[in-house]
């Protein structure tokens, strides 16, 4: 009876290691719950990944220290992607851009007296 116990317990560690071993366990603040995401490949590595810990960093930091959970929030869609980043920065440059354009040229107006 012992030894059906022990191959029991070999076989529902080696299950669970498996289980573990194909999954992602995210986790933070904003989560109720843990939500549970496929991994791309089998691996140990980044099993878990705290949203808040990821955020709570400089962008650079995150993706040098955290490559797989990065790629994995953002396929989740639990952070912005690499496209949605580069298209809010790339407005907020824009807007940024027409606010000194448009303070420039007041001021040039202002000091010609030259007023449209």
């Amino acid at each position: 009876m012992k030894k059906n116990n022990f191959g029991l317990i070999i076989l529902i560690a080696v299950l669970c290691l498996l289980a573990l071993g194909n999954i992602h366990i995210i986790t933070g603040s904003n989560l109720v719950f843990p939500k549970i995401a496929m991994r791309q490949s089998f691996g140990f590595s980044e099993t878990f990944i705290n949203v808040d810990k990821i955020t709570g960093m400089p962008w650079i930091s995150a993706v040098s220290r955290y490559p797989l959970g990065v790629k994995v929030l953002q396929r989740e869609g639990i952070i912005e992607s690499e496209e949605e980043r580069e298209n809010r920065i790339k407005k907020k440059f824009d807007e940024e851009w027409d606010e000194i354009i448009k303070d420039t040229q007041k001021k040039i107006e202002e000091s010609t007296g030259n007023y449209y």
